[in-house]
């Protein structure tokens, strides 16, 4: 163990000082992929990726690159190292260790004058110091495509991630006395099929899906239950107001299956609608509203309504600084599977994110959120909130070279103590395409 506990320290000393680099906006990300788990399930996930995806594209090129039409093959390494205060989020007891991933992917892509078509596999390792028993492997694979007609464009996009653990986060019904983590079979995707009517307007319509599998072995026989498949519909239409400014409409229905615990099926109506683009020349806008009904199968189950919001402002303060506030606010729900009872959760966060750019290949990005939940129906009342930062430091000096190294603390308070707890976590992260 001496011996192992050495060789962690050194290659994190190895990874935070032989290779300090950067490339802007990709270190925050690496603390949440390498962290050992995957984060979707945890608080303001959703919200924090709505944000940075808003705060990275302030100057995203408007048109794709030039075509080419042969075979692009790639290969690469992510290598990070990690230190975890509380692997377990626990108010009690807390355990801390150090883990590292060993990620190398292998892709494919292919761009021609219409059509285009990418796939990479991630193949993951993760190893855990003092706790390994919970070294384990995980699997990505990601696939994208698309085809371009004269005014119809089809697009589709889709992760499985076959065998691969999930921090258990905000989905409490998923915890139980072997951990804070569970082991599931997930698809996420979504195509979508574009049609230009005129320069100002078009049409959309998009099909998500989004599919977790619990199996029993590495999860208990409670968590199987919950396995789910939600489809979601949605028609869109969007108008150009000017060149950089469009008015957007939207409707979804979502469907939600439960493999055994039917009780829990939904299905939900959202209507909505919102303006986004260049309002002034350093200032990015995107505001979205709409309302949302959700109807539960089980008639003893109440159903539930709110309004929901997204909104975000970036704007340049020089030419190295770039601010981003956001606010969100969702209709969640938490399961009680002990009294097969369901209660809305309302969700609002609001943050800042900061990129300072030193250099052309040296740039330094901070965020910072605070959350807060409430499930008004429950009975006692829960209250949550949620407090998280992070800092993180990207150096790149080659397009296909990148090294990370960030902090981020979170901190949940409830007015129920157990649900209570604080977390810190050091990551260093290489990652190299080839």
């Amino acid at each position: 163990m001496f011996q192992k506990k050495l060789r962690s320290a050194g290659l994190l000393v190895f990874l935070s000082f032989g290779f300090l680099s950067t490339v802007p906006g990709f270190a925050l990300q690496s603390i949440d992929t390498s962290s050992g788990l995957d984060q979707t399930f945890t608080a303001g996930y959703s919200q924090r990726s709505f944000a940075e995806s808003f705060h990275k594209d302030f100057d995203a090129p408007l048109a794709l690159e030039e075509a080419w039409d042969q075979w692009r093959f790639y290969k690469g390494i992510n290598v990070s190292g990690a230190y975890d205060s509380n692997i377990f989020a626990a108010k009690t007891n807390e355990k801390d260790d150090e883990f590292f991933t060993y990620t190398p992917t292998v892709g494919v892509s292919r761009k021609g004058g219409q059509a285009y078509f990418e796939t990479y596999y991630d193949l993951s390792y993760v190893d855990y110091i003092e706790n390994e028993k919970l070294s384990r492997f995980n699997h990505s694979l990601t696939s994208t495509g698309g085809y371009q007609w004269t005014k119809l464009k089809l697009d589709v996009v889709n992760n499985f991630r076959p065998d691969t653990a999930y921090a258990v986060g905000e989905r409490t019904e998923l915890r139980s006395a072997e951990g804070s983590r569970v082991v599931t079979y997930a698809d996420n995707g979504q195509a979508r099929l574009s049609y230009e009517l005129s320069p100002k307007t078009s049409f959309a319509y998009t099909q998500a899906w989004s599919i977790y599998y619990f199996p029993t072995g590495p999860n208990t026989r409670g968590v199987h239950t919950l396995s789910s498949q939600t489809y979601t519909f949605s028609p869109s239409v969007s108008y150009k107001l000017t060149p950089k400014i469009s008015l957007n409409g939207q409707y979804s229905y979502a469907t939600a299956d439960f493999y055994k615990g039917g009780r829990f099926d939904s299905g939900s109506h959202a209507f909505g609608g919102g303006i986004s683009g260049r309002v002034a020349p350093k200032t990015n806008l995107s505001f979205n509203a709409g309302y949302r009904f959700r109807n539960y199968d089980d008639a003893s189950l109440t159903d539930e309504e709110d309004f929901e919001m997204q909104v975000a402002a970036s704007h340049r303060l020089t030419s190295k600084l770039l601010l981003t506030a956001w606010y969100s606010r969702d209709l969640g729900e938490n399961f009680d599977t002990v009294q097969s009872a369901v209660t809305n959760e309302i969700k609002d966060f609001v943050g800042l994110n900061l990129t300072w750019n030193i250099t052309p290949h040296l740039a330094l990005d901070s965020q910072g959120s605070v959350g807060f939940t409430d499930r008004p129906d429950a009975s006692p009342d829960v209250e949550n909130e949620y407090y998280e930062t992070s800092v993180a430091l990207n150096w790149s000096p080659k397009e296909n070279f990148a090294v990370a190294l960030g902090y981020k603390f979170f901190d949940k308070e409830s007015n129920l103590d157990e649900f209570e707890y604080k977390d810190h976590k050091v990551v260093t992260s290489l990652k190299w395409m080839f």
